[in-house]
């Protein structure tokens, strides 16, 4: 039997873009987010449906300053704070570790603290940036993103606190982790914003294995991806490599008449449409 934990999720997915002549008021776009949810899935959801901007206590939002997905399942106030609700969870399966071609832990690390999934609730956090092979932000972000079926490669890193308050971290990230890899996202289409006479945009964003080819890559286009994450405790101590596959798709919510999105979000700003 799996040991899954039960977690207190967030997830951003920011993209930079330094050259961009774009300048103006930050726009927010809600979205709603729905895991797969397969057996064999390292991060899954609560099992409650989708994650909506604005329900329940979650915060789901293309924020466009730098093209990146805000999401949080448990929209707690620091500033205030004020604890979570609890309404919504993510869950998370470190049951499988991840082994080289001998068996062997890929990089089991100086293991200090080990795995904080014995019970309870942890604070947990994720953030993922859309990057070229040489971890360079991608301009725009998702909303870059304009051809359907668009592939991207992503870094990411996921926070979280267990019982004591320890810092863990998840982190796909080949630059700092090199037994870690990327995550992929890809473009389904759509526009930003959107409304109910309009397709709005949506994305996959999942930790793959797999070939990936990316055509603007001038160096070497083909890589090999692997669902592999590697834990760390308080940003230091390596705990380890662990399988974590996952996807979610992230679509954008239409707007209101008014020009309101159904997470407070406004209209405006850039736009696009296939």
């Amino acid at each position: 039997m799996k040991t899954r934990k039960v977690g207190i999720f967030t997830l951003v997915v920011a993209v930079l873009f330094p050259n961009s002549g774009w300048a103006g008021k930050t726009q927010k776009y809600p979205v709603e987010i729905v895991f797969r949810d397969a057996s064999d899935d390292g991060i899954q959801s609560d099992g409650l449906g989708a994650y909506v901007d604005g329900v329940d206590g979650v915060r789901a939002q293309i924020i466009d300053d730098r093209g990146r997905l805000d999401f949080s399942a448990c929209r707690a106030s620091r500033k205030d704070n004020v604890a979570c609700p609890g309404l919504r969870r993510i869950f998370f399966d470190f049951s499988n570790p991840a082994t080289d071609a001998l068996g062997a832990a890929a990089d089991p690390g100086p293991t200090s603290l080990g795995l904080p999934f014995v019970s309870g609730l942890a604070d947990s956090g994720m953030a993922v940036n859309l990057v070229d092979v040489n971890e360079e932000y991608l301009a725009d972000g998702l909303l870059g993103m304009s051809e359907v079926g668009e592939r991207r490669l992503a870094r990411s890193k996921s926070n979280f606190k267990d019982s004591n308050g320890v810092l863990f971290t998840v982190r796909f990230r080949p630059g700092n982790e090199p037994d870690s890899n990327w995550v992929l996202v890809t473009y389904l289409g759509g526009q930003v914003p959107c409304d109910d006479s309009t397709p709005c945009a949506s994305w996959i964003i999942e930790a793959w294995t797999g070939t990936f080819t990316d055509p603007m890559d001038m160096c070497c286009p083909t890589h090999e991806l692997y669902d592999i994450g590697t834990l760390v405790s308080d940003n230091t101590n390596d705990e380890g490599d662990y399988h974590l596959p996952f996807l979610m798709t992230v679509t954008v919510l239409p707007e209101s008449e008014d020009g309101g999105g159904p997470g407070g979000g406004k209209g405006g700003g850039k736009g696009k449409r296939n």
